[in-house]
This record gives C-alpha cells, sequence and structure tokens, in this order.
C-alpha cells in the first residue's frame, strides 16, 4: 500500500510526512536525505531540492504551498541544475518553471 502518514504536533505546529520507499523516485529521495537536529534528536529529511519536486508531482493545492514555502526559504542554497533534472524526470518540469516564477516574483515585491 503506497500512503504517506503524517505526524502532526499542534502544540508547534511541526508537521511532517512519512512514506515508504515503493520505487525509483523514493530510492533516489532517500540516496540523497540530508541529516538535521532538532531539539536534541537527530533524524533524516528529504533534501529541500526533492523536496520540491515531489511536492509538485503529489500535486495537491497544499502540497504546490509547501514546494513555494521550500524554494523560497531555501532559494539561495538549491542546486537548481539538480532540481530541473529532477522535475524533468517527474513531468513536473513546466508546474515548476510556473511556480519558480511566482514565488521570485513575490520576492522581489517584498524586497
Amino acid at each position: 500500500m503506497r500512503s504517506i502518514e503524517e505526524i502532526e504536533d499542534k502544540t508547534s505546529m511541526a508537521r511532517l510526512d512519512i512514506k515508504g520507499i515503493y520505487g525509483e523516485n523514493d530510492r533516489i529521495t532517500l540516496e540523497r536525505r540530508r541529516e538535521v537536529s532538532s531539539a536534541g534528536f537527530a533524524f533524516f529529511v528529504a533534501s529541500p531540492e526533492d523536496a520540491v519536486a515531489n511536492k509538485l508531482l503529489f500535486g495537491s493545492e497544499q502540497d504546490v504551498k509547501d514546494a513555494e514555502g521550500i524554494y523560497a526559504r531555501q532559494f539561495e542554497n538549491l542546486d537548481m541544475a539538480y532540481l530541473e533534472k529532477r522535475c524533468k524526470k517527474l513531468g513536473v518540469y513546466e508546474e515548476f518553471l510556473t511556480m519558480k516564477k511566482r514565488v521570485e516574483r513575490r520576492m522581489k515585491e517584498v524586497g
């Protein structure tokens, strides 16, 4: 069964999406994971590039908003060549270009 489990801490507004490994895309995401630490705990998360590409692939309104937020926060640190390659491979390159323009326009407006 291919599902995503969500864990949410309502006191901190932290939310984690947990997903299994079901195919090549999941394997690539796992291989490129990043270790992070918070509150004394170390855990792994998807790279920001894989998170953006996968959110666009999932495609719900919330996923697109999440992808926009990740892109905006990680903009200066993103491996753009890899992100574009992943979006092309996943068939979401046009969605990525649309999102990228929208986020970068907002970033310019805010200053």
